[in-house]
């Protein structure tokens, strides 16, 4: 179900989900696909981030977007990253359930 934002603009607390609730966000080198799309995404939509913290299987992020809203920044931002995590780690079953990672995280 596609969430509704009757206001977009403000600062606001996201919590953005892993596909599947799926628990790679911590895997090596997918914090950083992450945290240069965060990068790229508050550059080209003008946004400020003041704070992220990246979880196995989610991540918080507090923003104020740009002047296109909370929903251009969230659909360039996970659309963008999204695919190059895809490019980098597609993990099978058996890797997710024997992960370490699933205790981890990563915050600024």
């Amino acid at each position: 179900m596609t969430q509704q934002h009757s206001e977009q603009h403000g600062t606001f607390h996201i919590t953005t989900n892993a596909y599947g609730k799926i628990p790679w966000l911590t895997r090596p080198g997918i914090p950083e696909v992450v945290i240069d799309h965060l990068r790229m995404t508050r550059n080209v939509q003008q946004a400020k981030v003041y704070a992220f913290c990246i979880l196995p299987d989610h991540m918080h992020i507090i923003v104020r977007p740009g002047v296109k809203g909370l929903s251009a920044f969230m659909q360039s931002f996970k659309r963008n990253s999204s695919w190059h995590i895809q490019m980098l780690h597609r993990p099978s079953v058996a890797e997710i359930h024997e992960s370490p990672l699933r205790r981890g995280g990563r915050c600024m």
